[in-house]
């Protein structure tokens, strides 16, 4: 149809060789088709296994012709503040960049003093969330989920453990 909505780009963690993806809720909410695009330009069709709403997590299934290189993942309770990271975005603006910056905040739960949060100074654009967010020995902290709108530089991350656990609770 002519007037057919089209959802921005965003990121998103291939997180097992079988083709389990996670993004951020808010990424595809309202999509009625999801397309995952790959690095090497090829486009898969997912479908949402599975939502963890409180973490704005979204876990997703492709199927590929050939086994998926998932991402490694970090202890994401052993980051500290001035950590170095990397983020990779897929912003309308600044398509498949490549950011630095450090950690310069952690929210953690009172509870279990799990870190719940991750705050950093990477500018974030829009169609940026659902990127990883990286250590720098290329292993994945957390996920990006927004930024300050008040603010430049301000930008959050779910920590990977929350990934991993969403990822291990729904393989069980």
């Amino acid at each position: 149809p002519p007037h057919q909505h089209r959802l921005p780009d965003a990121g998103g963690v291939i997180i097992s060789s079988s083709g389990l993806v996670v993004s951020n809720i808010h990424t595809i909410f309202g999509a009625k088709k999801i397309i995952v695009h790959l690095s090497d330009g090829t486009s898969l069709s997912a479908k949402v296994l599975h939502l963890a709403e409180q973490d704005d997590l979204a876990l997703l299934k492709v199927k590929s012709p050939s086994p998926l290189i998932p991402i490694e993942f970090a202890d994401s309770n052993l980051v500290k503040l001035n950590d170095e990271v990397i983020n990779i975005g897929s912003s309308d603006l600044l398509k498949e960049t490549i950011s630095g910056g450090n950690i310069n905040g952690l929210g953690t739960n009172r509870v279990t003093k799990e870190i719940d949060l991750i705050k950093i100074n990477i500018t974030l654009y829009k169609g940026d969330s659902g990127g990883p967010l990286l250590n720098t020995d290329g292993r994945l902290i957390g996920m990006m989920i927004g930024k300050l709108k008040h603010k430049d530089r301000a930008s959050f991350a779910i920590p990977s453990n929350k990934i991993k656990k969403l990822y291990l609770d729904y393989t069980k």
